[in-house]
């Protein structure tokens, strides 16, 4: 391959948008509180994170991936979601359950501090207030999942108040948790028991734009390396198009005004020999009419045509008929 089109293929392929690595996203989701053991491990979800943990993840996946949920102090209660802080994802059902969870797990004498659910909602848009899990988050890179009896619309609970007592007894059916990847607004039906991998995605998708966009390049190479062989066998190096030598293919033309440019004049019956035959060969000069005395004139002709055979060129005659 010429230099130049290797030249030409390197410049396209730093021209392509590079595919990056993409680095693991690092998650700042902690939660300081402690859940009492083993009395409340079946609040635990499938990946054994405590209520407290897990709603962490459920409020960060609308917050950047970052929140911390803190323990809570004696005669304290955790905030509804405000002006500055309602999202889908804090005014949703599975938030509430698992906060309310969260307070009365750290200890029973917490029961006084929880809050109804439309106390915790009342800032929260009615748009926002009707979802297990708000349509189009997911959890940090599918670490964490919803507990089954965190799905419960707390509506159904009595007076609306999270029912731990309730959400045990969900709990010890053994139904699956929900990953909110797998869940469509308004769903409170059994989720698939993982959720797909955006990290994975999009490895795999810049991976393929990678190979395709070197497979294009490699064929745009292919494509010129051929065009510039091609054009090298049909131009000189001067990049001029040499000119063709075609042969007369017509056998008539014109008899010149001036036949002397191709018989030289001579004298009646003599022979002369012309330019390019070979020696020995000769063209005669035409007889005149035997009715004339010898030192008569010669008859005009009549000139018909001309044609070239090798390098000679021979005129035929017609004698014109007398009257």
């Amino acid at each position: 391959m010429s230099s130049s089109v290797l030249c030409l293929l390197i410049t396209i392929i730093f021209s392509l948008p590079r595919v990056r690595g993409i680095s693991p996203q690092v998650f700042n989701i902690v939660s300081n509180a402690t859940c009492l053991e083993p009395d409340y491990t079946w609040m635990n979800n499938t990946e054994h994170q405590s209520p407290c943990l897990a709603v962490a993840y459920v409020i960060a996946a609308c917050d950047g991936d970052t929140w911390t949920q803190p323990a809570l102090p004696p005669g304290y209660s955790y905030d509804s979601p405000n002006g500055t802080t309602a999202t889908p994802c804090y005014c949703s059902w599975s938030c509430y359950n698992l906060m309310m969870a969260c307070t009365l797990c750290q200890s029973p004498a917490y029961a006084s501090d929880l809050k109804t659910w439309p106390s915790f909602s009342q800032n929260c848009p009615s748009n926002y207030k009707d979802e297990v899990f708000p349509q189009g988050y997911v959890l940090a890179n599918n670490a964490s999942s919803i507990p089954y009896w965190a799905t419960i619309d707390p509506t159904t609970w009595p007076s609306e108040l999270f029912d731990i007592t309730q959400a045990e007894s969900y709990a010890n059916q053994s139904h699956s948790d929900y990953f909110p990847s797998n869940l469509s607004p308004n769903s409170t039906s059994t989720s698939s028991s993982a959720g797909s991998s955006t990290n994975l995605g999009a490895i795999i998708g810049g991976t393929v734009g990678g190979v395709a966009g070197l497979f294009l390049v490699l064929i745009g190479g292919c494509f010129l390396y051929k065009r510039r062989q091609y054009r090298r066998l049909h131009y000189t190096n001067d990049g001029v198009a040499p000119i063709l030598q075609t042969p007369l293919m017509s056998t008539h033309s014109r008899w010149p005004s001036d036949p002397s440019s191709i018989f030289p004049s001579t004298l009646m019956g003599a022979t002369t020999q012309l330019s390019g035959m070979r020696p020995g060969m000769s063209v005669a000069s035409p007889t005149p009419h035997s009715s004339f005395p010898a030192t008569s004139p010669p008859l005009p002709t009549e000139t018909v045509s001309f044609f070239t055979t090798g390098n000679a060129v021979v005129q035929h005659t017609r004698p014109i008929p007398m009257v």
